[in-house]
């Protein structure tokens, strides 16, 4: 179970330090592929430099449940379906940013998430246990801080409902296609590089990210690869 609640932990680090982690605006095509929504003003976009277009504020709806199925795979006959979604909120201006999450979807999205880890961290339990002579509430008891596997994620999802409805400022240089943005998060110095593709001026898609930096933690890199499965994300100015 705690490498199962190491792992959480994780994806919300990696999830917090994905900027752009957002998925935009998008129409069904007959044959389930995603496309894009047209705007009146796409045959205007080649008029404008890559800094007029990262200029102003822009919002995103983020749907990480492919993410959180895709690190708790080992542990998939245990996990119910969830939807994990976040509206994300940025601006942009002369070189500086910052990121925030709407409170309320996260709150709506921590709700969905802990239902499920609740069941699925009782029926793991009970088939680790197995055979012992050890019930799921003597083993939280006895083996964990918490009194019942409820508090146990309780506690576990204000931690994560608190790292990810942070704000976040720092600053950002646009070269070519690419857009890295670098940030202080928990002393740790984050650079997240990203490629993007002007749809229209009003809609941002980004194709691809990448993270450097001395300090940033290399066992991390499983858990962006998860997050990037969404790829491509897209920003919509408002």
């Amino acid at each position: 179970m705690k490498k199962l609640l190491a792992m959480l932990l994780a994806l919300i680090l990696v999830l917090s330090m994905s900027l752009l982690a957002g998925c935009g605006d998008y129409d069904e095509t007959p044959s389930g592929s995603k496309t894009s929504k047209s705007s009146p003003d796409d045959e205007d976009v080649d008029d404008l430099s890559a800094e007029e277009l990262f200029d102003g504020d822009f919002e995103a709806t983020v749907d990480h449940s492919s993410a959180f199925t895709e690190v708790l795979s080992a542990f998939s006959k245990y996990i119910d379906d969830f939807e994990f979604k976040l509206t994300a909120k940025y601006s942009f201006n002369n070189g500086k940013y910052s990121s925030e999450i709407d409170k309320s979807s996260v709150k709506k999205a921590i709700a969905s998430l802990s239902g499920v880890l609740v069941d699925a961290f009782e029926r793991y339990l009970e088939d680790a246990l197995s055979g012992s002579g050890i019930s799921p509430d003597d083993y939280i008891k006895n083996y964990t801080e918490y009194s019942s596997t409820e508090e146990l994620v309780e506690d576990m999802m204000e931690k994560a409902a608190e790292r990810l409805t942070r704000k976040e400022e720092g600053t950002y240089t646009i070269s070519g296609n690419k857009i890295t943005f670098e940030s202080e998060i928990d002393d740790v110095d984050v650079r997240m590089i990203a490629e993007f593709e002007a749809k229209s001026r009003s809609e941002i898609l980004i194709t691809d990210i990448k993270y450097e930096g001395d300090d940033y933690p290399e066992e991390l890199e499983d858990y962006i690869f998860a997050v990037k499965k969404s790829l491509p994300w897209t920003l919509v100015k408002k």
